[in-house]
């Protein structure tokens, strides 16, 4: 993974196939960041979501690692002329 890396998703929601593309808008591993923890962020390029801004954090913990996502998105969105809560779709 890398700044700048795109990625091309292939999904179903409830049922529905559709495109998703997101590119990595930052990057830093344990080994460059400057308290240990590693993280990333994507934004969508191409899909239903407008916005869609994903952050990944990961902090090691005794027996393993401490995931946090934060998702700033879209309250809804329209895939094929259907529109989805996304609250009702996003176990938490």
């Amino acid at each position: 993974m890398h700044e700048g890396a795109l990625i091309d998703y292939r999904l179903r929601l409830s049922g529905v196939p559709f495109g998703w593309r997101t590119r990595i808008e930052s990057w830093e591993p344990t080994a460059l960041s400057t308290d240990g923890q590693a993280r990333f962020t994507d934004r969508q390029v191409r899909g239903p979501h407008a916005p869609w801004h994903h952050r990944h954090e990961f902090v090691a913990v005794d027996g393993g690692t401490h995931m946090t996502d934060k998702v700033d998105h879209a309250e809804s969105i329209v895939i094929e002329g259907r529109s989805y809560r996304m609250r009702d779709q996003i176990d938490a």
